[in-house]
């Protein structure tokens, strides 16, 4: 499996995989420069209409951070 970095506003998570944990990349005015966290993709019902977001230890991720990009998590290691 090729690891990649995707940009958000290029491309977004598979939908059919509601609840996958991907490395997602974030930016925050506040910090000197990006993070990069394990994050849930995640799917919502708001005002009755399905919506998707990023989700970090079971809570939404804060708005004050912008993913700017996310990657698949790589296989575990195979035991030799």
């Amino acid at each position: 499996m090729e690891l990649v970095w995707y940009d958000i506003n290029y491309k977004q998570p598979p939908n059919n995989l509601s609840g996958k944990l991907y490395y997602v990349t974030c930016y925050c005015q506040y910090w000197d420069k990006p993070q990069t966290y394990d994050m849930r993709w995640v799917e919502c019902l708001h005002k009755g209409c399905k919506q998707y977001m990023w989700m970090l230890d079971g809570m939404k991720c804060p708005s004050t951070w912008e993913v700017t990009h996310w990657m698949d998590r790589p296989e575990p290691a195979k035991r030799d």
